[in-house]
């Protein structure tokens, strides 16, 4: 018959051996985490070409926005954002797709983006890869 201590040890025993499996999940999804967030050099699109080939006249959607847009291969940009109207220019400077583009009568900043594909998935990597991350769905 098991002691109330040494129940006590067992669970005691139990529950580290649990905590020591959670925290090395805990690490694992952290470290799976980041280098999914990061470009990698292999994804990045490095040409006007390559935009033209692989993104451009595909829907760019983000259902969480409720947002989509289309980067024509004639540098037009059109689609929505929460149902207002998207429309812009796009076109490629060195190693970044720059973009001037109005939300309905919001017009945003002209601004050079890093564009790297993961898939079927872009990632946008604002202030010419130096700024924030963003992903879509490329259809």
């Amino acid at each position: 018959m098991i002691q109330n201590t040494d129940r006590d040890v067992i669970l005691y025993m139990q529950h580290e051996i649990v905590m020591r499996q959670i925290r090395f999940l805990i690490f694992v999804f952290a470290i799976l985490n980041i280098s999914s967030g990061s470009v990698q050099a292999r994804d990045v699109v490095e040409s006007k070409a390559e935009f033209i080939q692989k993104v451009a006249g595909k829907k760019i959607t983000d259902a969480k926005l409720n947002t989509w847009m289309i980067a024509q291969p004639n540098g037009q940009i059109r689609g929505k954002f929460k149902g207002i109207n998207i429309k812009g220019r796009w076109d490629w400077n060195g190693r970044y797709w720059c973009r001037s583009a109005r939300i309905g009568l919001l017009s945003l900043p002209n601004e050079c983006q890093q564009i790297a594909l993961n898939g079927k998935t872009l990632i946008l990597k604002r202030k010419k890869g130096n700024g924030t991350t963003h992903s879509y769905q490329l259809n």
